[in-house]
């Protein structure tokens, strides 16, 4: 029985679970016991539950250049450009990080910050 206005806060609602509970079952992520997490199957299935976001996911892939000079030249600008052409020809995008070694730390949060799903 599909219902279009079926979202995350109903399901989790009818599994008497969290939203949160929901997310980690459908990105199938730990910190569920077996019990919610097949509550929370029957609910999507019951209902073939999809989230819309997922329909619609890109991929990134996040290019780090981790140098103190951000002059792109030669080699590396052949590299970008081949990697961008790739990305855009199987759907994905690119984020390319010019990065101060100084601030490499952050290298993780930045990456997130920009949706990055590999680097």
């Amino acid at each position: 029985m599909a219902n279009l206005k079926i979202n995350i806060r109903k399901v989790a609602a009818e599994a008497d679970v969290s939203v949160a509970s929901v997310s980690r079952v459908l990105n199938n992520r730990a910190g569920v016991s077996e019990e919610v997490r097949e509550r929370v199957r029957k609910v999507i299935e019951k209902y073939s539950y999809t989230p819309a976001i997922a329909t619609h996911k890109r991929s990134s892939i996040g290019i780090i250049i981790c140098q103190e000079s951000f002059v792109v030249e030669g080699f590396l600008s052949l590299v970008l450009s081949g990697i961008s052409r790739y990305s855009f020809e199987s759907g994905s995008d690119t984020a390319t990080l010019f990065v101060n070694p100084a601030r490499k730390d952050s290298l993780g949060e930045m990456l997130r910050e920009r949706n990055c799903t590999s680097a």
